[in-house]
């Protein structure tokens, strides 16, 4: 990976971290899916536009990818800023990140199911830390039953994220990162669409009324994190695996604190840190022995049962490479 994609990668972690407390300032006045629903309409138009500057771009929209767009969007898009947003309302900034830093081993358990990983002692070791200080992540912050409901959305949200990062790997393997990137966007507008009608109405139609502080959250959330973000993270999922990456996303919470602390004066106890450390330290073990049997077994992360359909990718710059990817599936 070339070193500017690796300060581009970092700094579009850096983003997501913005992101959670973000979200906090733009939740004081919208509604948990109207806020979804807007971010990522602003955003559709901003991801088309970069995408547009990419010279080795495929095509902006694929018909072909639709069923696994739909898969991810749906676990993504929709569940994950479900149980996301809401999550929010009853926890912080700091704590929402750091519970979400549970999808990397979420990704290595359903490794073992769809990627025939094997499991070893670091696994099972790094697992148990981490729900260990999960639990007592919830011991410690929920004093009230909001803070312990609050968190548990965090934690199937990281779930829901785990879920859709496998299955876009997958179709990284045989999509053009802008091509992904944009039908993504535009079938999770589709989708979140009439979630929102139905769940929000009454927030949808006040959005109009929307301060200028919310605006600017929405914007910064919808033109960076949001647009920029699955960009610039897309081509490095073609260049590296899942798990070798998913260890960058370390750095998400350490940036979400500390914009949480500058941007809403919110600090995680010493408690919490220490417990969140310790949450870290257990998926970092995790991930340190799925890397280990992936080498030792010299497996290569490919869905082991993927879903049977087929996919034209003629359209790939070098049509032998395009009909080898094919093949395979």
């Amino acid at each position: 990976m070339r070193n500017g994609l690796w300060v581009a990668l970092i700094g579009s972690l850096a983003l997501w971290g913005l992101t959670f407390p973000l979200m906090k300032i733009a939740l004081e006045e919208a509604g948990p899916m109207t806020m979804a629903l807007m971010r990522f309409a602003v955003t559709f138009p901003f991801i088309v536009l970069f995408s547009l500057m990419i010279s080795d771009r495929g095509p902006l929209l694929s018909r072909e990818v639709l069923p696994e767009a739909a898969f991810v969007c749906l676990f993504s898009t929709v569940l994950g800023n479900l149980f996301q947003n809401y999550g929010l309302l009853y926890t912080t900034a700091g704590m929402a990140s750091v519970l979400q830093e549970m999808a990397p081993l979420f990704t290595i358990i359903l490794a073992m199911r769809f990627l025939g990983e094997r499991v070893n002692a670091h696994i099972i070791g790094g697992a148990v830390i981490a729900f260990a200080a999960t639990l007592l992540l919830f011991y410690d912050a929920s004093a009230g039953p909001e803070a312990l409901y609050g968190n548990v959305l965090m934690v199937l949200t990281a779930l829901m994220y785990a879920i859709s990062g496998l299955k876009s790997k997958e179709a990284l393997s045989f999509t053009h990162p802008v091509t992904w990137s944009v039908t993504t966007a535009l079938v999770g507008l589709v989708m979140l669409l009439p979630v929102t009608l139905v769940m929000e109405w009454n927030d949808v139609a006040a959005v109009p009324g929307w301060g200028r502080a919310t605006w600017i959250a929405i914007a910064v959330l919808a033109i960076f994190p949001t647009a920029m973000g699955p960009l610039i993270w897309n081509y490095a999922m073609r260049e590296k695996t899942l798990s070798s990456l998913s260890i960058l996303t370390y750095l998400i919470p350490a940036f979400a604190i500390l914009f949480d602390a500058l941007l809403t004066r919110t600090l995680m106890s010493p408690l919490q840190l220490f417990f969140g450390l310790i949450l870290v330290t257990g998926v970092v073990i995790a991930q340190r022995g799925s890397k280990v049997a992936a080498e030792e077994h010299g497996q290569q992360y490919h869905m082991k049962r993927p879903l049977k359909m087929r996919v034209d990718v003629s359209w790939w710059p070098g049509n032998s490479d395009g009909r080898q990817a094919r093949a395979k599936r």
